[in-house]
């Protein structure tokens, strides 16, 4: 090895100075039971995993548009209650005054009625009065005649009548 300028040394044939030779053989190696039971497990648990991850996305979605829609019907539901109650205090107001009017109504009609009967008392008392005074006047003109006939039965007493 002395010369750097001289060329290198030929090989000899068939040999790789850097790499050792090395023969092939072939073997017929039957494939083990485990480790195909082992392969098989890892393929489902991967694919499991897999499923699981995304089941738990849907399920995730599914919640949210769940939520999305409980609000929303809840909000449907809440002003579908409140126009419905609206309702019932509108027509329960229409109610009210129509009940207030009859009320009113009521209310003259007593009125219109008390009065009648203070007329009907009053004529009453007048056709009492007026049967009253034909009674006493009746009476009067009983006495009067009774009387003439005592005056008379007086008269004819002091004459010497019978």
């Amino acid at each position: 090895m002395g010369d750097p300028t001289r060329p290198t040394q030929p090989l000899e044939p068939g040999r790789d100075p850097q790499r050792p030779i090395v023969t092939e053989r072939e073997v017929a190696v039957q494939p083990d039971p485990l480790v195909e039971e082992v392969r098989r497990i890892r393929f489902w648990s991967f694919f499991g995993s897999a499923v699981a991850v995304l089941a738990a996305v849907l399920g995730g979605i599914a919640l949210v548009a769940a939520l999305n829609n409980d609000d929303e019907s809840a909000t449907n539901a809440n002003s579908q209650s409140l126009s419905a109650v609206r309702s019932d205090v509108a027509g329960l107001r229409s109610r009210v005054e129509d009940l207030t009017t009859s009320v009113q109504d009521t209310s003259e009609q007593v009125d219109s009625l008390s009065k009648k009967v203070g007329r009907l008392e009053q004529s009453s008392d007048q056709s009492t009065v007026q049967d009253d005074l034909s009674q006493v006047q009746k009476d009067l003109t009983d006495l009067n005649d009774r009387l003439d006939q005592v005056e008379q039965a007086q008269e004819e007493a002091a004459s010497g009548g019978p």
